[in-house]
């Protein structure tokens, strides 16, 4: 008799806890739901906020951006790439390119650049928040300060 009540009640655990795992998994998948629909949320107001601050700056016809909704800081970029053909008499003639990465919601530019094709970079300055600007003098250092921003 012992036996039976014990087995039953390991049965009656045992199952419960089953259920209870079960409520458990299914709770960490409707989170990972959530996060994802917010995510997405995130992500589309910072591509509608991007293009507004993109076409407020009023660029050039050959300029384009990219946005970026950043997960880990939890902040929405934008880099904008604009070429420039400077043709004689202008002072240095030559194709350039101008980069800048912004923070949308801030309006903090972190990186701004002008790169010349038969030049390299002409002017770099690279800004973090609460830091004095920095300088940098290849498109390699550029490039590597930009990343992540851009891609998490």
């Amino acid at each position: 008799m012992r036996l039976l009540l014990f087995a039953s009640a390991f049965i009656l655990t045992s199952c419960g806890g089953g259920r209870v795992a079960e409520l458990e998994r299914e709770n960490v998948r409707l989170t990972e739901q959530l996060q994802k629909a917010s995510n997405f949320d995130r992500q589309q107001q910072c591509a509608a906020a991007s293009r507004a601050e993109f076409e407020a700056q009023r660029w050039v016809s050959d300029a384009s951006f990219t946005d970026h909704f950043n997960k880990k800081m939890n902040r929405c970029f934008i880099l904008v790439m604009a070429y420039e053909n400077r043709k004689p008499p202008a002072i240095e003639p030559g194709i350039y390119t101008h980069t800048i990465l912004s923070d949308v919601m801030e309006k903090t530019t972190y990186a701004r650049s002008v790169r010349s094709w038969n030049k390299g970079i002409v002017d770099c300055r690279l800004t973090l928040p609460n830091m004095p600007e920095k300088t940098c003098t290849t498109g390699n250092e550029l490039d590597a300060f930009v990343k992540p921003y851009m891609e998490q």
